[in-house]
């Protein structure tokens, strides 16, 4: 869950669940911490996983973000 003390801001939201785990590694590598919702279906397959980050890295983990675009399989489904 959310840490209360700190000021969190969505970043990111996929229902594809392995371009948002990779997502979340690369920002992680990047010393940032970042929380991961699961609010996905157990029975159905509609949903999405949120990623999370402190509002002051919030820059900084757009920018990864976007620089991680250019990866192949990161194209949208």
């Amino acid at each position: 869950m959310l840490n209360n003390e700190k000021e969190w801001v969505k970043i990111f939201a996929s229902s594809n669940g392995i371009k948002t785990k990779w997502l979340q590694s690369s920002i992680e590598a990047n010393e940032i911490e970042v929380v991961a919702l699961n609010k996905k279906d157990s029975m159905l397959p509609i949903g999405e996983i949120e990623l999370y980050v402190a509002k002051e890295n919030e820059e900084q983990a757009l920018l990864l973000i976007k620089n991680s675009n250019n990866e192949n399989f990161m194209d949208e489904e």
